[in-house]
């Protein structure tokens, strides 16, 4: 077993059974598969996170394709449709609710008939409840696609950062929803249940570690639950899809996106294949990506003492932003960082770091510079949340204001527990006063 673990010429996973080794490979799947996909006109086919990125793509072809029957769970509460109008009017179109429910009236107008329901991905009564709402109003269960995610600031965390309660945002969805959902539909008639698990359980990521854990425990379950009830169920690992939260954390990612009618035709083919628990979709050869991975992960990541850059490269001509030179001394100095980690100059304030070059580990790099340069704290996941300099500048901003205010308030309340304090013992003294003039009389 040494010997074995030892030797191996890749990093891939082993097993040993027995007097056998077993080391996991990745097999491509040479030819279109003609097979008849398990989908049927008006069928009934609940959805987790159905109206999020890659899950509306979906949602819009089995409406458009199939007329389907959709029950949608999402997280969190979410208004009914004859509220629908009311919440526009009073949250605004760019209110993540509110993006919601126009992809849902869009489901409508292609030919879905829909059933929207906030759930608690925690809560298993709450699980149940809502399945059987989706039954009585459509009729059995005849799929399931399970696609709740994390979006925003929360998705991306180092190690270090991550602790139970940034764990739980990835596991409430993607596990815990899943294990409800599954003993909910386990009576009912499944031709097939698909699980949308994702590229990083195979490659990682810098900033993916709970996410890339949850979504292992994604595919382990799809092979636990074929053993156990039969091959209708599937993991699929996607590569990133265009105009997603994740196709632009890096340049590679987004020039290797799907587009959303390469996606499709991928979920058209994974549904024919059928009997397979795994599927890997990179939209480049997976073993050349993987060995790549390793080489970026042994890499040692650049401490910032190293003398400043002479020689830089030209800014790229095919950025999406024209230049735009930085306004006051924040984003000079954030300008500055960027381009000695990038190798780039000059940078404008409204080019996107991934863009320009960057990747997971030179963030890592540019942020902890910057927190020398600008002597604050800064969270990785800011440079994902502000892909340009201008962005990040404004978000640095709102934080400190942010802070100012929450020291301001702690101050006031400290000032006013000091003179509650004050007078109670001001109070104190003058009642002890009149008892000793009483017991002196």
């Amino acid at each position: 077993i040494l010997a074995a673990a030892t030797n191996t010429p890749s990093p891939m996973p082993l097993a040993f059974r027995g007097n056998q080794c077993w080391r996991q490979s990745y097999q491509p799947i040479t030819t279109p598969v003609t097979n008849p996909l398990p989908l049927q006109q008006r069928g009934v086919y609940l959805m987790t996170g159905g109206l999020l990125e890659m899950g509306t793509e979906i949602a819009h072809y089995l409406a458009q394709t199939f007329q389907a029957c959709l029950v949608l769970l999402e997280e969190g509460s979410f208004p009914a449709p004859d509220a629908w109008d009311d919440w526009l009017t009073t949250h605004g179109e760019t209110n993540d609710t509110s993006v919601k429910i126009n992809q849902a009236r869009q489901l409508m107008k292609v030919g879905a008939e829909l059933l929207v329901l906030g759930v608690d991905y925690t809560d298993a009564p709450q699980i149940q409840d809502a399945v059987t709402h989706g039954v009585d109003r459509f009729g059995p269960i005849q799929g399931f696609i399970h696609n709740a995610r994390v979006l925003g600031e929360r998705s991306f965390r180092l190690i270090a950062d991550t602790g139970i309660q940034e764990s739980d945002w990835q596991f409430e969805p993607k596990v815990h929803g899943l294990v409800h959902i599954t003993q909910v539909l386990a009576d009912q008639p499944l031709d097939f249940c698909l699980l949308n698990s994702s590229l990083s359980s195979v490659m990682g990521g810098v900033g993916m570690v709970a996410y890339a854990a949850a979504n292992n425990f994604v595919d382990a379950f799809a092979r636990q639950q074929n053993q156990l009830r039969g091959g209708i169920w599937t993991s699929v690992n996607w590569d990133a899809w265009k105009n997603t939260q994740v196709a632009a954390v890096s340049a590679d990612w987004s020039r290797n996106a799907l587009a959303p009618e390469e996606a499709v035709a991928c979920f058209e083919q994974i549904l024919a294949l059928g009997g397979v628990e795994q599927i890997v979709v990179s939209t480049i050869d997976l073993n050349q990506r993987l060995a790549r991975g390793r080489e970026a992960a042994h890499k040692e990541i650049p401490h910032g003492n190293d003398p400043a850059r002479t020689t830089f490269h030209p800014r790229p001509d095919q950025l999406s932003t024209l230049y735009v030179p930085p306004d006051d001394d924040q984003e000079k100095m954030i300008v500055t960082v960027w381009q000695e980690a990038l190798g780039v100059a000059p940078i404008g304030v409204l080019d996107n770091f991934f863009e320009l070059g960057g990747d997971s580990l030179l963030a890592i790099q540019t942020v902890s510079q910057l927190k020398k340069v600008l002597q604050t704290e800064i969270p990785v996941t800011s440079l994902y949340e502000g892909l340009s300099v201008r962005s990040l500048a404004l978000a640095l901003k709102q934080a400190e204001a942010l802070t100012e205010q929450h020291e301001e308030k702690s101050a006031a309340r400290q000032e006013e527990r000091a003179t509650r304090l004050a007078q109670r013992r001001k109070v104190q003294e003058e009642t002890r006063a009149r008892r000793e003039r009483r017991h002196l009389s």
